[in-house]
């Protein structure tokens, strides 16, 4: 076995796990989706509102600290602010600032 025949075997090695990580994320994008919402709705109701950073941090070291270790190897800082930011969004046009503020008083 030659070194380009070895260094073919690792790049395809490299590719195949790269393709089931990718897969593994896509399958869970939805759940975490769902518990993206669930930690900034609680994050909203703990600390009310005008204090974006410290929510943004509390939910960002959450969502982090559950994934299993061999994702955080590959998920990035951006996935979690994309599905934080997504969120918020979602928070904010389907409970409406009426309801987030109720929330936060509870």
């Amino acid at each position: 076995m030659g070194s380009a025949d070895i260094i073919i075997t690792v790049i395809a090695i490299a590719l195949a796990i790269a393709l089931f990580v990718w897969f593994v994320v896509i399958k869970q994008i939805p759940a975490a989706k769902k518990i993206a919402l669930a930690l900034v709705i609680e994050a909203e109701a703990k600390y009310g509102s005008g204090t974006g950073e410290i929510k943004y941090a509390e939910v960002v070291g959450k969502i982090y600290g559950l994934l299993p270790w061999t994702l955080k190897l590959f998920v990035t800082e951006k996935f979690i602010n994309n599905l934080i930011e997504g969120a918020v969004q979602y928070m904010k046009e389907y409970l409406g600032e009426t309801e987030i503020q109720k929330a936060a008083i509870l």
